[in-house]
């Protein structure tokens, strides 16, 4: 079905070959202007570092497209407000809005299966070795047959990534002064290291002015951080439950996978008791907006409309419109086929509060990482979204020509912190919480659960009300999966095992065997009988704390960082503004980097982390034991532990101890081995910068879906993040990894090492990414 057409006077006067002059008076309907009509504006401007036209459209505060779209007609799709106001610049615009690429002239088709571990291993370093006069030769035939800007599917990267990694530099006095009015930062000031690492974020947006999914006015930001959870995911969804319960107008909610199970129980449960508020109250419907990503190919479209009966069904379980009649839900699946996966997963409530999440809505018991957001970078979350829904809304969100007002000079007494905030205050007793989701992921299940979608009357404040008492929909308990411990095994050494064939049960293959080292492992490691072993097994008397409540702050620095969907198979469109800050935060360390991520296996990635540890930086990675990378639409299924054996082994026995890989732990664990998983996805830079969302350091997150993060500028909110992590699992106790990248304990015995499994195996195709 055609979009339908905006006859608003602010969309004709975006269509006319002569704009009309900027009104005197902002917020009309003619002050919508076209880029062409804002760059003549700015004609005579000069910059010293950013793009021209990317500086004004950064400096043009009031140059959104939620503005935009608040100007337009009611039925007007946020394609024609995008198009009015930054236009078709490249290829990758239509790309991930589903459409085929005008400019490209090849035919799009499957990438072809990588030869093996060692084919990934020879192509990693971000120097690529594939440099040689062939591929030269192959590269050249592919620019002249294309557009510059576009990788060909036969691609299984990204070759100017090494470019962009080389181009990367310290910014100027002149440089830093310009980036730093490419931001909205009220009162709060942004450090160096910030700055440059913003910078190179920016630098992705010069073809593209909408390649960070965010109008580039609202990509630089402040806010604060009240409330982080790292616990079990039920924990988040009941965060999720408190918050939407306090809803007085909108909610737009975003999640890649949305799947009948309790957590989806227990929204369903709030959305119902949300309703019954609004008609207790007499007040108008709440308007809820919520995507989610379910490949259904018989669709053959991104961004569909899904119908009551669908969304209603078994499977998903959204509650009908008549048991909700105070709330008005729209639905969408976002998915572009074939792999452009929708993992952004935000909510935004009445354009006050943010949540930023790690997890989906499914029963899965993962740990998880969620960060409550408020202040102006609500606003772009928010602007995000809307970019992201893409079509028309019916109905359209009551806030949209109503965002909040904030001074140019905001300090923390515009926000609640500690035990008075309604977040936390909710919560009730928090050693109590922290105990059931102990148990929630230990081993043993509690014999004391809670159902997931009950209701524990609670008394507390709804967002932006004083004193007004509300239930609550309750804490959600579950339980945790039973497992039983899996023995430890005593090597000989690496290389006689494999030498030998005692691999044991079919299904266990060592780290070493897909590396190609059956001859014993290469001259600059050590054998696994000299290495000395990690002491994995100290106590820990910390306490298992949920719920991470901030001390009070004022707003700091923070900036979107995304990435915007690949449809098409193939490892390019990979300068984007997620990417570059992770390769910017390894370049511009001085110390220390960490990151927590489910899978770690990008090539760029790997390849920056081993340039910080050469240059003395330690770097300390937290990734999941056994997960592995199917890479969206490509062969690679290398492991974290292949990962891990072959990063040290591409370093000195001077420079190993720089480089800190460690098993995810659960709390009161011993060993890697756990009956749930971590999805946390975080990088901290020299205790200071942190980039949160959904990005992991994967092929999928790098190439192909959709993410959502947050670059902050706070060394006192990464600090209690970093505190946060470690007090809720027992990673960094008993979770690290020898010099030669295999796990033992205090005795020296090592795991069972599992064979890869792709992640498109253990979940559904339409939710591969988690």
């Amino acid at each position: 079905m055609a979009e339908p057409v905006a006859k608003s006077p602010a969309l004709r006067a975006l269509q006319r070959e002569d704009p009309p002059a900027i009104p005197s008076a902002p917020g009309t309907a003619a002050s919508v202007r076209s880029g062409r009509d804002l760059m003549s504006s700015r004609e005579d401007q000069r910059t010293v570092f950013v793009p021209q036209p990317l500086f004004a459209y950064c400096t043009s505060p009031d140059y959104t497209v939620t503005a935009a779209l608040a100007n337009s007609t009611i039925d007007s799709p946020v394609r024609v407000i995008a198009e009015h106001l930054f236009g078709l610049a490249c290829g990758s615009f239509q790309l991930w809005t589903g459409e085929q690429d005008v400019h490209s002239t090849s035919t799009p088709k499957g990438g072809p299966a990588l030869k093996g571990v060692k084919g990934w291993l020879g192509r990693l370093n971000l120097r690529s070795k594939r440099a040689t006069a062939a591929a030269a030769a192959e590269h050249k035939t592919r620019s002249d047959n294309e557009s510059s800007r576009t990788m060909s599917d036969d691609s299984d990267a990204d070759p100017a990534t090494e470019d962009y990694w080389a181009k990367i530099r310290p910014l100027t006095d002149k440089e830093r002064a310009e980036v730093r009015r490419c931001g909205k930062w009220r009162g709060a000031e942004p450090s160096d290291k910030f700055l440059n690492i913003y910078a190179q974020a920016l630098l992705t947006l010069e073809k593209n002015v909408l390649n960070g999914l965010v109008s580039p006015s609202l990509v630089g930001q402040s806010g604060v951080v009240p409330v982080t959870i790292i616990s079990h995911s039920s924990d988040i969804v009941q965060h999720y439950c408190d918050m939407i319960v306090r809803a007085e107008h909108e909610i737009f909610f975003t999640t890649n996978v949305w799947e009948a199970s309790e957590s989806s129980r227990a929204i369903s449960t709030a959305l119902k008791e949300l309703s019954q508020r609004v008609i207790d109250r007499g007040g108008d419907k709440i308007v809820m907006k919520l995507m989610y990503d379910r490949g259904v190919p018989k669709e053959g479209q991104a961004h569909q409309t899904v119908v009551p009966s669908v969304y209603t069904a078994e499977n998903i379980g959204l509650p009908a419109p008549q048991d909700i009649p105070g709330v008005h839900l729209e639905v969408q699946n976002y998915h572009i086929p074939p792999v452009g996966s929708f993992h952004q997963k935000t909510i935004v409530i009445d354009r006050k509060v943010a949540l930023l999440s790690s997890n989906n809505v499914q029963n899965r018991s993962d740990v998880g990482f969620m960060v409550h957001l408020e202040g102006p970078i609500v606003q772009s979350i928010y602007d995000s979204s809307i970019l992201a829904w893409w079509r028309s809304f019916n109905p359209r969100l009551p806030l949209l020509a109503n965002p909040p007002e904030y001074s140019d000079d905001l300090d923390r007494s515009g926000f609640q912190f500690g035990t008075e905030h309604a977040g936390v205050s909710i919560k009730g007793d928090l050693s109590a919480m922290a105990e059931r989701s102990r148990l929630r992921l230990s081993r043993a299940p509690s014999a004391n659960t809670t159902p997931l979608n009950s209701v524990t009357p609670v008394r507390s404040r709804s967002i932006g009300s004083s004193g007004r008492s509300h239930s609550r929909v309750a804490s959600p308990a579950g339980s945790a999966l039973n497992g039983s411990a899996v023995p430890l095994v005593r090597p000989t050494s690496v290389a006689t095992s494999v030498a030998s064939g005692s691999l044991g049960p079919k299904d266990l293959v060592p780290v070493v065997a897909t590396l190609g080292l059956e001859n014993g492992p290469p001259s600059n490691t050590t054998s696994s009988q000299s290495l000395t072993p990690v002491p994995n097994g100290s106590a820990d008397a910390t306490p298992f704390n949920p719920l991470v409540v901030h001390a009070p702050h004022d707003p700091f620095p923070i900036a979107l960082v995304n990435r915007t969907p690949r449809g098409r198979r193939g490892h390019g469109d990979a300068y984007v503004p997620q990417n570059q800050a992770w390769l910017a935060g390894f370049k511009f360390a001085q110390n220390s980097v960490f990151i927590q991520t489910p899978t770690f296996s990008a090539r760029p990635t790997v390849a920056a982390a081993l340039d910080a540890v050469r240059r003395g930086v330690v770097v300390e990675i937290y990734a999941d034991l056994g997960i592995s990378d199917a890479g969206e639409g490509s062969a690679e299924g290398t492991t974290n532990q292949t990962v891990a054996a072959y990063m040290y082994a591409q370093l000195t026995a001077a420079q190993r101890p720089n480089l800190r890989i460690y098993w995810y732990t659960a709390k009161g664990e011993n060993t890697p081995l756990s009956s749930h998983t971590c999805h946390i996805k975080l990088m901290i830079v020299d205790e200071q910068i942190g980039v949160q969302g959904n990005g992991r350091q994967d092929a999928s997150s790098w190439y192909h879906a959709q993410e959502i993060n947050i670059l902050i500028d706070s060394a006192q909110v990464c600090a209690e993040w970093r505190r946060g992590i470690d007090a809720n699992q027992d990673t960094r106790l008993h979770g690290r990894v020898g010099e030669d990248g295999v796990w033992r304990d205090a005795d020296g015995l090592t795991l069972p090492v599992p064979a890869p499994t792709p992640l498109t195996a253990q979940v559904s195709p339409v939710a591969r990414k988690v």
